[in-house]
């Protein structure tokens, strides 16, 4: 049999270990978008420059996407509640890796864009 408070303690535990890998997967892609748009872009072409200002609304912009991520986290574990009927941790801990990873992943869609638009010409 199930127990919500059980699940519902299971899920919390691991939202630290989620939020500490959202901001480490931000804070990568930032990096590799930023060597990216270096590297790619030539010297004559520098249309973009990551300044303070920029930086801050793209922090800004980060933080929404933190919460956003938070707010897919509880419909996953809602979701995992009542497609889990038997309550099995298996699948439990299936499901939260495939967010995990895919939360994780997400963030990098930005730069691996960015590097394949410079290859189309």
């Amino acid at each position: 049999m199930r127990n919500p408070e059980e699940h519902r303690d299971w899920w919390n535990k691991r939202r630290l270990k989620y939020n500490v890998t959202l901001f480490l997967s931000g804070f990568l892609a930032f990096m590799f978008y930023s060597f990216l748009l270096e590297v790619l872009t030539p010297p004559e072409g520098h249309y973009f420059e990551i300044t303070a200002i920029s930086a801050g609304f793209q922090f800004i912009g980060f933080l929404l996407a933190v919460l956003t991520a938070n707010f897919f986290y509880l419909i996953g574990a809602i979701i995992e509640y009542e497609v889990n009927k038997k309550g099995d941790l298996k699948l439990r801990k299936k499901l939260y890796d495939i967010g995990f990873w895919f939360s994780f992943a997400l963030p990098f869609l930005i730069p691996i864009l960015f590097f394949i638009s410079n290859f189309q010409n």
